[in-house]
């Protein structure tokens, strides 16, 4: 098998994943906006659809400043994940807490 078709196979399996990882983030985003006006009243609503656009906002910021460091540097993509494990633990724990104390 030639190394160029082993490289479009890589190339295209990348893409696939691309696209898929975009519509799942542009899911959450969707499903975020059309759950919270269900969960909120309706003097809150806009302070955490504000709140959702602005971490929406943020993440895709700093996600695109931080890949770009990262392939620059001579770290490994490992790194990343790790960073994103301890981001996403505290992610989930400032919200369980957050929802514990407010019941």
């Amino acid at each position: 098998m030639p190394i160029s078709n082993l490289f479009t196979s890589v190339v295209n399996a990348l893409i696939v994943s691309r696209l898929l990882a975009s519509m799942s983030g542009s899911d959450f985003y969707l499903r975020s906006l059309s759950i919270m006006p269900a969960l909120m009243a309706p003097e809150k609503r806009g302070t955490f659809i504000t709140i959702i656009g602005c971490s929406w906002g943020v993440g895709v910021v700093s996600g695109s400043v931080i890949s770009g460091v990262f392939s620059v540097s001579p770290t490994t993509w490992g790194w990343m994940f790790c960073i994103n494990l301890v981001i996403g633990a505290s992610a989930i724990s400032t919200g369980t807490v957050s929802t514990l104390c407010s019941v």
